[in-house]
């Protein structure tokens, strides 16, 4: 709570929501930190230029921050190591003050890193006698070298077998094939798979073309069925045309469900409660 009241929101690929933040409190925002990309990515701009061509969203927010003297901050958590080895900020060529990664980096051992410019990671290192100091490190797990050495291996792994790649080639046949076997259905304007190649997702909408959290437990319970768990997409390299081909098999007897669901109501096919979102304010 205490936090809270230091934070501020804006919407994403919308800049005149952050411009009118710093308007509104000049001089007092230290710092903006987003997920480059989620399942949709940053817009082009309609007034800058990068590189001798149009900027992206992520271009705008950064231009803000320097103008402001904010530090720029990307969250990769998700995003590292799946749209490019060096994460979305590669992707789309835009180089933030600070990063953070986790997750993809060491394949699900646990480490993260908090990466960035020197003169602004050196402000919390040892080296700036008389200074102020930041404190950005612990011994807690100092010790602790069996993740650092799965970051290396991973990272190693990645780069030998071309996995980044092949996640963006199957993630796209996925999205391809789900989206087919909706329209084949007839309900492809109520089940909708989306995304990036390297990081699908999918829309469950009810007749009234509303987001139902029933349609995605129902959907999420018939694929099960069949061996598939997917409450969400979390592709891997271990992932081949055997995983795919079963995975849309699942889909499309889950579909010739939903489809019946859509006309009988979703409450004559559901199991269990209804799943909800993972982010929320109550159990």
């Amino acid at each position: 709570a205490e936090l809270s009241s230091f934070t501020l929101k804006f919407h994403y690929n919308d800049i005149s929501s952050l411009q009118e933040l710093f308007d509104q409190y000049p001089n007092q925002i230290a710092g903006v930190i987003l997920e480059p990309a989620t399942t949709v990515g940053p817009k082009p701009s309609d007034t800058l230029i990068h590189n001798g061509k149009p900027a992206n969203f992520l271009h705008e927010v950064k231009s803000l921050c320097h103008n402001a003297g904010a530090v720029f901050i990307l969250d990769e958590m998700i995003t590292g190591f799946r749209w490019a080895l060096n994460g979305a900020q590669g992707f789309y060529d835009v180089e933030p003050d600070l990063a953070t990664f986790g997750k993809a980096m060491a394949n699900g051992f646990a480490v993260a890193a908090l990466t960035g410019k020197k003169e602004i990671m050196g402000i919390g290192g040892i080296l700036n006698e008389g200074q102020e100091r930041v404190f950005l490190t612990s011994t807690t797990h100092g010790a602790e070298m069996g993740a650092l050495g799965a970051f290396i291996k991973t990272v190693e792994i990645i780069k030998r077998d071309d996995v980044i790649n092949h996640l963006w080639l199957f993630g796209k046949s996925l999205i391809d094939g789900m989206n087919a076997i909706a329209k084949e259905i007839g309900i492809e304007n109520y089940f909708v798979a989306e995304g990036y190649g390297c990081s699908p997702n999918y829309i469950t909408r009810n007749k009234d073309g509303n987001t139902s959290f029933e349609l995605r437990t129902l959907f999420s319970q018939e694929v099960l069925k069949k061996g598939v768990m997917m409450p969400y997409i979390a592709l891997c390299h271990a992932h081949s045309d055997a995983e795919l081909n079963m995975t849309l098999d699942a889909v499309r007897s889950a579909l010739n469900i939903y489809a019946g669901a859509l006309n009988n109501g979703v409450d004559k096919y559901l199991q269990s409660a209804a799943i909800k979102p993972v982010f929320r304010k109550y159990n």
